[in-house]
């Protein structure tokens, strides 16, 4: 179940592939959604190929994946990019 619990800090951890923060922004919608029978999950090598310098999108751009941890437990993830071409 969700829980919001205003007053507990929320940190926020830049993460990169191959460490366990990455593992943790990798796992973390399975956490989320167990039981949700309609979501779709994303394939993690599609995910992980996407964070990696294997991605053409690097030979132009730049990305950051971060967690959003409360109380040490991931609860949220996200990606900051910007392209140099834009």
């Amino acid at each position: 179940p969700w829980r919001c619990n205003v007053l507990s800090a929320i940190e926020i951890v830049a993460v990169a592939p191959g460490t366990p923060g990455f593992e943790a922004f990798l796992a973390l919608p399975w956490r989320i959604y167990p039981d949700r029978h309609a979501w779709v999950p994303p394939l993690r090598a599609v995910v992980a190929f996407e964070l990696s310098a294997a991605n053409h999108f690097f030979s132009h751009g730049e990305a950051q994946a971060f967690v959003a941890r409360r109380d040490g437990e991931a609860v949220a993830r996200i990606v900051a990019s910007r392209s140099a071409s834009c």
